[in-house]
C-alpha cells in the first residue's frame, strides 16, 4: 500500500504517515498554500489526484478528498494570478485549481494532452503561462 510520510525539515523527524490507497504510484506531489490555507496535492499514475488540507505547524494531513483529472499521470505546477496562487494539473484532461468561497474549484482546460505548463511574467507580458 502507498503512503505520503511527511518529515520535519529541521531535524528529520517523522511527523506524519498517510496511506493512499491502492497501488497506484504518486507521479507529482506539491505543497502549497490557496487563498491562505496549505494543501498537500499528490497526483497519481491513474489520473487521480488526492487533495489534504495540510497543518503547518505540526504536519498532520486532513479532509483527504479524491478526484479523477484524466487516466494517465498528472504534473502539478503553481503559477500566480492577480496575486492569487494557482495550481495547473497537467493530464489527459488538465485543469486548473483554485480556492474561492471556503473549497476548492477544478476548472477544466480546453486543450488535449497537455504534459507540462510553466508560468511566463515579463513586463511586456505580466502573469502569462
Amino acid at each position: 500500500m502507498r503512503s505520503v510520510l511527511g518529515y520535519s525539515l529541521s531535524n528529520l523527524n517523522l511527523l506524519t504517515t498517510e496511506l493512499l490507497g491502492g497501488e497506484i504510484i504518486p507521479r507529482s506531489v506539491l505543497m502549497c498554500s490557496l487563498d491562505g490555507i496549505s494543501y498537500l496535492l499528490c497526483a497519481l499514475g491513474d489520473g487521480h489526484l488526492l487533495n489534504f488540507v495540510l497543518n503547518t505547524s505540526n504536519g498532520q494531513l486532513a479532509d483527504k478528498k479524491k478526484v479523477s483529472l484524466g487516466t494517465q499521470p498528472i504534473t502539478l505546477r503553481t503559477f500566480s494570478s492577480k496575486g492569487a496562487t494557482i495550481v495547473f494539473a497537467a493530464s489527459t484532461r488538465s485543469t486548473v485549481i483554485c480556492r474561492s468561497y471556503r473549497k476548492l474549484h477544478y476548472n477544466n482546460v480546453n486543450l488535449k494532452e497537455v504534459r507540462h505548463m510553466c508560468p511566463f511574467n515579463s513586463a511586456a507580458f505580466p502573469e502569462r503561462m
